[in-house]
């Protein structure tokens, strides 16, 4: 079941009716949902059962019915390409959700190449010469703190939790 999200109830039982072919229904938080379609910025609240967060707030409505079922088709038809405890990447759609405040978090290409470069990796994890080589296409001999800066961004967007994502030990740069 898709749970959908907005605080314009019209709109929400608009684009519910456009999903012919989809069991989907307005969100509530006592149901359990493989995904929710979240049109706005507010936060989901902390008991939700949710599988997926689909976090749609910067699309342009009105959306046609082939536009809307589109969406909802790339949306349920991406997996995650990593998942942790905390976490779980997307990079085709360049997001991240925490998954335990069901929040989330969009990413700029870099954090988003950075990440799937990491993930690449055995072990998940690379040197930062690697890494501002493989990612930034800088030279060996570069000196500079862009991949310090992108990472400093990146934890200030997870918050608390960055931890349990990434870290950087002893010159390597490890998924978690």
């Amino acid at each position: 079941m898709i749970g959908i999200h907005t605080q314009n109830k019209q709109t929400e039982e608009q684009l519910i009716l456009l999903l012919k072919g989809f069991e989907a229904e307005s969100y509530q938080p006592d149901h359990a949902y493989t995904m929710v379609l979240w049109l706005e910025n507010t936060k989901m609240p902390q008991n939700a059962k949710v599988d997926q967060v689909i976090c749609l707030k910067d699309i342009a409505l009105p959306l046609s019915q082939s536009e809307w079922i589109e969406i909802v088709k790339n949306a349920s038809s991406s997996n995650p390409l990593y998942e942790n405890d905390f976490f779980c990447f997307d990079a085709q759609r360049r997001f991240l959700v925490n998954k335990k405040k069901h929040h989330a978090i969009p990413l700029t290409e870099k954090e988003n190449d950075f990440l799937l470069f990491l993930l690449k990796q055995p072990d998940h994890q690379a040197s930062k010469d690697l890494i501002l080589q493989k990612v930034w296409k800088y030279k060996p001999t570069t000196q500079t703190h862009t991949l310090e800066s992108h990472l400093y961004a990146l934890k200030q967007k997870l918050g608390k939790d960055a931890d349990k994502l990434v870290q950087n030990k002893d010159g390597l740069f490890i998924l978690k």
